[in-house]
């Protein structure tokens, strides 16, 4: 079922179908998803559902607008959602709310039927935790992407920001999340099995995340958190921040990042190194005051970022990663910046946060 996704009209990628004209007096119909209907989505199992928006249009005015929902596996809050009459000059919006009784793909089929008018469908395909692994065995090691955003907060509070990574580290094994030491030598913690289709693009990583290669970028479901205004449980993102190991074990430069939004975590950074192995930090969390510290650093292959005073003390460690052109793998710190994590230890937890800086 999976090798279908290559062809065009796949069961699993989905199509949008609009009705062929029909005489000028009657209405064609035609639907769309807020979805893209050749990417996989993920729909969770069990007493969780996920929402699938629509919106149905029509070229003259009909009544009895009505949109079914379908598909083998799936659950639906209500399979079926009316509106009394649409016109040229308005539509019918709405959504299904949608859960899987099993693992793995299934295809969501929504067809919209009308007075005087043909019925015409559209499908998602939906993959959900569980079952049978996707059937690739194809590499994506080396691809690392880095991802900012913000979300909402409680009403009266302005939104706060939010980071992660998504790691392949070798070909089996991705890290998900931001790592505090380096990325690490899977299997780990926070290492989650990966299964790539090359023919398809179709990636799927752990139970937890499914998405498809789109060049040097990533699609992906399940990485990035929901906007709590909205009813997407497992929102998409176009990953395109790649980032990479360092190459060299010295750097000259100075880096920065301030947080303008809610000071929720990690809100600032400023980090200065030179080739001669010393560096300056600055970091805040947030409310709080700046810490600051000097002395040396090492710097691994694997990223990993070790801070020593003029003792010789370990004083904090961390992850230095540069970000790369997406296509030719170059590295370019003072041009593209890096990603600073630090690993911090806070009473009796440690914090891993980090954020994308900018040169200065």
């Amino acid at each position: 079922m999976i090798r279908t996704l290559a062809a065009v009209g796949a069961m699993v990628l989905g199509t949008s179908l609009v009705a062929p004209a029909a005489e000028a007096s009657d209405p064609t119909l035609a639907i769309v998803t807020s979805d893209a209907p050749d990417r996989p989505h993920l729909v969770p199992s069990g007493s969780s559902f996920e929402a699938f928006s629509f919106r149905v249009t029509s070229t003259e005015a009909t009544t009895n607008v009505t949109v079914q929902a379908a598909g083998e596996g799936l659950t639906f809050d209500d399979d079926t959602l009316t509106t009394g009459a649409i016109s040229p000059e308005d539509s019918f919006s709405d959504y299904f709310e949608v859960t899987a009784s099993t693992g793995g793909f299934h295809t969501l089929t929504l067809t919209v039927t009308a007075d005087g008018a043909e019925p015409v469908s559209t499908t998602l395909a939906l993959w959900a935790p569980g079952g049978t692994p996707l059937p690739g065995t194809d590499s994506l090691k080396g691809r690392a992407y880095g991802w900012a955003g913000t979300v909402s907060g409680v009403v009266g509070e302005s939104s706060s920001r939010v980071t992660t990574m998504l790691t392949f580290v070798d070909s089996r094994y991705a890290y998900i999340g931001l790592p505090g030491r380096g990325i690490p030598d899977c299997p780990a913690p926070g290492c989650r099995r990966y299964y790539y289709d090359a023919e398809t693009g179709l990636v799927q990583v752990g139970n937890a995340l499914i998405g498809q290669v789109l060049g040097p970028r990533l699609y992906v479901e399940g990485l990035t958190p929901s906007e709590s205004d909205t009813p997407d449980f497992y929102p998409a993102a176009v990953l395109s921040d790649s980032v990479g190991r360092p190459h060299e074990r010295r750097y000259a430069g100075t880096w920065s990042y301030t947080s303008p939004d809610y000071p929720d975590g990690l809100v600032h950074e400023r980090l200065a190194l030179t080739k001669k192995g010393h560096f300056d930090l600055t970091y805040r969390f947030d409310f709080g005051r700046n810490t600051t510290l000097k002395g040396n650093y090492t710097l691994a292959r694997n990223g990993e970022l070790t801070f020593r005073n003029g003792r010789g003390r370990v004083v904090l460690r961390g992850t230095f990663l540069v970000r790369e052109d997406s296509t030719t793998g170059d590295q370019m710190p003072r041009e593209r910046g890096i990603w600073l994590i630090l690993a911090v230890r806070q009473g009796k937890h440690t914090v891993v946060d980090g954020n994308r800086l900018r040169s200065r």
